[in-house]
């Protein structure tokens, strides 16, 4: 095969089919250590029952003629035997008849293995710098990690985050507080001897909330004091409350066209109205003290 070493001939094959030696290996069950000794022409190293079967195996799997690949190794080997039988003592007619062919041939040996060995050895020294790298990588991280944690606005945020979590607390509990010390403290609802109803309240409010909500159908609500006057209105499906304040101190005279239809809530608290479901419309008396 114009005179070039076995390993050559299926390097360029392989490469040309652009393989890695990975996938020979997966290809034909060869050890990649094994395939990159025949590459080398190290043939030493391959087990010697084996060496056939193996080339055989690599040529068919780049495409490559077995049976010539085998020739050409069984002829390579039986000039490389004769290599060593030669003495430096020998003279140089002697050194002469060697064939033409196997100074080249030697000559490509010894390049082949030297390429070999400064690929090897190119991969070897690139692991080094790629763990270094790794190494440097990780420890940037743990750095940068600890200095996020130690930063000063992290610290101010937390911290800022506390104080305001902590008056939002503070003002949650003031306001239910002062919620339950605003409350209305006593609500009674009495039915007088005239037969007429009153409902009392005491708080220490200035004003309190009197809240009519309908339930269903319709209803007139309202209320009149001498302060003032009357306020009033229809509740429907459109409008179904109706609010009004009451100041503290007043007696006023509340009207419920339905009350079996509302109820009426008075700063919270609801009136009890089961004496005049049975009145249309009905009223009690409002007394806030």
């Amino acid at each position: 095969m114009n005179g070039k070493m076995i390993g050559d001939i299926l390097r360029e094959a392989r490469l040309g089919k652009q393989l890695q030696l990975t996938d020979i290996e997966k290809g034909t069950g060869i050890e990649v250590q094994l395939l990159l000794a025949l590459e080398l022409d190290q043939f030493s190293l391959v087990p010697s029952d084996q060496v056939e079967s193996y080339l055989r195996s690599y040529a068919e799997m780049i495409g490559l003629d077995a049976d010539e690949i085998y020739s050409q190794y069984l002829k390579q080997v039986s000039f490389q035997d004769t290599l060593p039988h030669f003495s430096s003592k020998e003279t140089i007619s002697h050194k002469t008849e060697v064939s033409e062919e196997s100074v080249p041939m030697e000559r490509m040996a010894n390049r082949r293995r030297r390429r070999s060995h400064r690929e090897v050895t190119q991969k070897k020294s690139k692991l080094p710098a790629i763990l270094l790298s790794l190494f440097s990588l990780a420890i940037l991280v743990v750095v940068g990690y600890f200095i996020f944690k130690q930063w000063p606005f992290i610290n101010t945020a937390q911290e800022t985050s506390k104080e305001t979590t902590s008056s939002t607390t503070e003002a949650t509990t003031t306001t239910e507080t002062t919620t339950v010390t605003e409350a209305v403290s006593n609500l009674k609802m009495t039915v007088q001897e005239d037969g007429s109803s009153l409902a009392t309240v005491q708080t220490n409010k200035e004003s309190v909330d009197l809240i009519f909500t309908l339930k269903e159908g319709e209803s007139w609500v309202g209320l009149s004091d001498g302060t003032n006057g009357e306020q009033g209105t229809i509740l429907t499906g459109e409008q179904t409350k109706f609010t009004v304040s009451v100041n503290k101190g007043s007696s006023s005279l509340v009207t419920i066209g339905l009350p079996q239809s509302v109820t009426v809530t008075l700063d919270g608290q609801e009136v009890d109205l089961t004496n005049l479901v049975n009145y249309s419309p009905a009223t009690f008396t409002l007394t806030v003290e």
